[in-house]
């Protein structure tokens, strides 16, 4: 075979490769998850009352039980560099918007996008996915605006799909192979399978919302790998980017200003937690000095700071029904926290 037949093989075969998983993850893999295109929610102007920004502790927020329609931009570990870029897009799209709710937590002012690793690629892709295209008036640079499209069309996230269906199928190949399938919510809860996912329209999220409890037995373990997860990467942030706080508290700031400036109203508040996760001494020590900085800011602007992060503690321990991991909720949990931020914020549902 001659070097250019072989050369044309290795190039269709690459090829081939790559687009399998991309058509698989783009076009089926929606499709099976009932994934709604973030378009969809930015297509008419008065659709949306408020909109939840920063990491996934965004997704305690279950808009129906506080009588709003709204659309969740968070995403795993997002910082607050891509909540402002996410808040400028969206703001530019939407009239008439009543709230901006951004999830304040342990670590988050020591969370830094920029930080070289082999994964930063992979993460960018991953948060500003879910991100509206900005109107041609938005405050936005050109390279800001070329980071959104390129990431919302030529998204890596197909194949980080594709490799999660693989990883999951093989999994419960291999605990059926072993016929240990019999505790279903504790295979659920301990992370051997993985939630399946509720309606995208329940929390105005594109990728829906894992439903289930994690089974109580869980939860410690659960609380204390995330914590410890969370904080080395803070504490990574802390060493490799100096000022990295007063970056955050800027740009918190800034889309304080951003917000006000749209007639909405800007609203931090702390989401429920289990006690192992909160009181991680790593985690818990990086609070005690973050959370000083948060309400400086919020008695500074103005702006309404709640914290709701004992609000299941002790309700769980026999019989789990609102975390579906260590510190994140399951819909009721979610449920059950909006009614309490709503009433905080004194809604009329």
């Amino acid at each position: 075979m001659s070097f250019k037949r072989l050369f044309l093989w290795f190039v269709a075969l690459t090829a081939f490769v790559f687009a399998v998983p991309f058509v698989v993850g783009t076009v089926f893999v929606p499709k099976v998850q009932r994934v709604e295109p973030v378009e969809a929610f930015y297509q008419v102007e008065d659709r949306l009352d408020a909109i939840t920004l920063g990491a996934s502790h965004g997704r305690a927020v279950y808009y129906p039980a506080m009588g709003l329609v709204g659309h969740s931009l968070n995403e795993d570990l997002g910082g607050i560099w891509t909540a402002d870029l996410k808040l400028r897009a969206a703001l530019s799209r939407v009239e008439g918007l009543d709230y901006v709710f951004m999830p304040v937590s342990p670590a988050l002012l020591d969370h830094d996008h920029r930080i070289t690793t082999p994964e930063n690629w992979l993460i960018e892709s991953s948060w500003l996915q879910n991100t509206p295209m900005p109107a041609d008036d938005a405050n936005m640079s050109f390279v800001e605006r070329a980071r959104i499209f390129f990431h919302t069309h030529f998204s890596v996230m197909p194949f980080v799909r594709v490799n999660q269906m693989t990883k999951d199928a093989i999994s419960q190949l291999v605990r059926r192979a072993m016929g240990d399938v019999d505790d279903a919510i504790a295979a659920q809860g301990c992370g051997v399978l993985r939630n399946p996912l509720s309606h995208p329209h329940e929390f105005g999220q594109r990728n829906g919302y894992p439903r289930h409890p994690m089974a109580a037995h869980c939860l410690d373990n659960s609380g204390q790998l995330n914590a410890w997860d969370h904080g080395e990467r803070a504490k990574s942030a802390l060493e490799q980017v100096p000022g990295i706080r007063e970056f955050n508290l800027s740009l918190l700031r800034k889309m304080i200003a951003e917000t006000e400036a749209a007639g909405a109203e800007f609203v931090m508040f702390v989401a429920p937690m289990t006690e192992t996760y909160f009181n991680d001494p790593v985690l818990n020590a990086l609070w005690e000095e973050e959370r000083p900085r948060i309400e400086a800011l919020a008695e500074e602007t103005g702006v309404a700071f709640y914290d709701f992060h004992d609000l299941f503690w002790g309700e769980y321990r026999e019989d789990n029904q609102v975390y579906t991991d260590g510190n994140h909720l399951t819909l009721e949990g979610a449920r059950q926290f909006s009614e309490a931020f709503a009433e905080a914020l004194g809604l009329e549902r």
